[in-house]
């Protein structure tokens, strides 16, 4: 016998983000909180998703050929040439919410900062897209927050939305503080109803309080001045009580509770909310990945806990080199743009 899918709520107008999170009834259930008018949503599916990375240097992705696995007919595929020098892509291929892990050999990671930069317009259907940096908690019992995900969007014009916007959340899995973020957005001005400009920046900086997350900085820069704003948001955020609670917790309980460092995280590119997948015209762009520490690539999930994104997109990733930095780039593509040379 099947029982049914919980079902809760949350208000209208938040940016809502889908994890695959586990179940205490060993169900796999689609998650979300933070979206555009959405309600939060808990589906019992078992879905295998991964995450999803992506940068180019300026306008390559238009020459860069969409390569394929032949041996494995449903990969997403991915930008550049597999030689020696590149970590081999994931089964799944390089795209939608499938990439790469960066992480520092099982210890935090300290000073990242995550900087998407568009350099060929991206044209959306009506639901734009977001960029997830999805996040993973040391395996460690002592660790209760189980996976992080930090996410900024853009939202197309719509008859509900009469201005394209930009935002950002934060969501963690931490019972039982789990929490997320919104109401943290800004409209665009002087801009078309579905089209992020070449030259637009979103910006994702984590802030410290020692190897823990404390909060992250997120920044829209646009092409002019009208289109440039700037969040910051707290982790926890204040005033943040267990789930049940009548009363406020003992001070610094919430804190003590959820804060984590991150040992290994990816980035997606994917659809708006709860499982949403973006149907992009074109677009392409870089996405530039930077630490204070060395961090390696990887196809596979290092030991962590985390889990998968849910949303999905006609994106796809480009190739990362072996070895480690301090900093790392990475192609994207969507759409037309994607398969302009396959």
């Amino acid at each position: 016998m099947t029982s049914a899918p919980p079902q809760c709520s949350t208000p209208n107008g938040m940016f809502v983000q889908g994890f695959i999170v586990d179940r205490s009834d060993g169900r796999k259930c689609i998650h979300r909180h933070f979206a555009f008018g959405a309600r939060k949503l808990c589906v019992a599916l078992v879905l295998g998703v991964g995450l999803t990375v992506s940068s180019l240097t300026p306008l390559a992705a238009q020459t860069v050929p969409l390569a394929r696995d032949p041996a494995n007919p449903k990969s997403t595929g991915y930008l550049g040439e597999l030689t020696d020098e590149m970590v081999p892509p994931p089964r799944a291929g390089l795209g939608s919410n499938h990439n790469y892990y960066l992480y520092n050999g099982g210890k935090p990671i300290h000073g990242l900062v995550v900087t998407v930069e568009i350099t060929k317009d991206i044209v959306c259907d009506e639901i734009g897209f977001h960029i997830q940096l999805n996040a993973n908690s040391p395996k460690d019992d002592n660790i209760r927050t189980n996976y992080q995900q930090y996410v900024m969007g853009f939202q197309t014009k719509t008859a509900k939305t009469p201005d394209p916007h930009v935002g950002c959340s934060i969501e963690y899995f931490a019972k039982p503080y789990d929490f997320g973020t919104h109401n943290h957005r800004a409209d665009l001005v002087d801009m078309p109803p579905r089209i992020v400009p070449a030259g637009a920046k979103f910006i994702i900086k984590l802030q410290y309080d020692g190897d823990n997350i404390r909060g992250a900085k997120f920044a829209y820069l646009g092409k002019n001045t009208k289109n440039q704003h700037e969040w910051t948001i707290e982790v926890p955020p204040p005033g943040l009580k267990p789930t049940g609670a009548t009363e406020a917790p003992p001070p610094g309980a919430a804190a003590a509770w959820v804060r984590t460092p991150i040992v290994a995280f990816q980035v997606d590119l994917v659809g708006r909310s709860g499982g949403d997948n973006a149907v992009t015209k074109s677009g392409a762009g870089i996405i530039t990945y930077s630490s204070s520490d060395a961090m390696t690539v990887t196809s596979k999930r290092p030991e962590s806990k985390g889990s998968h994104t849910a949303e999905t997109a006609n994106s796809v990733y480009g190739l990362l080199p072996t070895g480690s930095s301090k900093t790392f780039t990475q192609k994207f593509a969507f759409g037309e743009t994607a398969h302009a040379n396959q």
